[in-house]
């Protein structure tokens, strides 16, 4: 019963990395300022790799290594998050295109690229068996919309091209002439092994606006959490601490009644938060990490699977 657990713990395992990367859903982020936002991206370029070359084909085990650090290199890296409602594409944005980088979602290509401007390319590592943070690029509809951000704005693209091309056509790396409108680029592996093929998705930019405008299923989709409560939400929340105050008899002033609110969405912000990964999918990704191998697992598998038949046999015949 051991050896089936094992088995059946690690082909889940397998599933887990196969399956889109939706991992994104369990993250929030607040909506920031321009200005802030700005600033990290600075400071995380200024540490990420944007060389092209240290990029370098992944196995199984790579692959769920990565996952197992997927919060870790999400909140080094993460500069915002994409969202592609044809395709079912939900994933973050990290700063560089190291190797974790393209395993955990998105990277981006160059340093100074920012969203609604120029080129934005982000690429993605393809599991061979299928799985990764672009899976479902394939499945982009023409026309339809992508929205990104960067935690301060929410930018939208309308999808113009989804084709396979050779890794030689570097025009899709190209920045846009002045006078044409920018253009986003997503890029991921399309075969096995060191293909030379490459499923890409461009998209056109529409517009741009704050993200607090955002209506609450599409912030919800790309993990923005807004700092204030809306008008009614605070509204209430004042009410009722006054109500305590005052049954208290310990009047406050209204900045420590300010602060009481914010403390209060902070907390509730966590309690929206949940893990990544829960310790069993962790723990069948760790053993994905260990048999590496998906054809020594089945070998291993089929021989346990004949072992037990035959011990069963001779205790029949005993």
């Amino acid at each position: 019963m051991f050896g089936f657990f094992i088995v059946g713990s690690t082909a889940y395992g397998y599933f887990l990395l196969q399956k889109p990367d939706n991992r994104s859903q369990f993250l929030r982020s607040p909506i920031q300022q321009e200005e802030q936002v700005e600033k990290k991206q600075e400071s995380k370029n200024a540490k990420a790799s944007f060389n092209p070359l240290l990029i370098q084909p992944v196995h199984a085990e790579e692959f769920a290594e990565a996952q197992l650090h997927y919060e870790n290199i999400v909140n080094r890296w993460g500069i915002g998050a994409v969202y592609i409602p044809s395709s079912s594409i939900q994933t973050q944005i990290l700063a560089g295109m190291s190797n974790e980088n393209l395993m955990v979602g998105v990277g981006t290509y160059r340093a100074e690229q920012r969203l609604g401007k120029g080129n934005y390319v982000l690429l993605a590592h393809n599991l061979v068996r299928g799985g990764g943070a672009l899976k479902n690029l394939r499945q982009t509809s023409e026309e339809s919309l992508i929205y990104a951000t960067d935690f301060a704005n929410v930018y939208e693209y309308r999808v113009t091209k989804n084709q396979v091309v050779s890794q030689s056509e570097g025009e899709l790396l190209d920045e846009p002439k002045e006078e044409e409108t920018p253009i986003i680029t997503f890029i991921r592996c399309e075969g096995g092994l060191n293909t030379t093929q490459r499923a890409v998705v461009q998209g056109t930019f529409v517009s741009s606006y704050p993200a607090s405008e955002a209506d609450n299923e599409l912030k919800e989709k790309l993990g923005l959490v807004s700092v204030v409560q809306d008008q009614k939400q605070v509204d209430n929340t004042i009410l009722s601490n006054s109500m305590d105050t005052v049954s208290n008899h310990d009047i406050t002033s209204d900045k420590h009644t300010n602060q009481s609110v914010k403390k209060s969405k902070e907390i509730n912000v966590l309690r929206e938060e949940k893990e990544v990964y829960s310790s069993f999918e962790r723990y069948c990704i760790w053993l994905v990490k260990e048999c590496n191998d998906m054809y020594v697992l089945i070998t291993a598998s089929v021989f346990y699977l004949l072992m037990l038949i035959v011990c069963v046999r001779r205790k029949s015949h005993k």
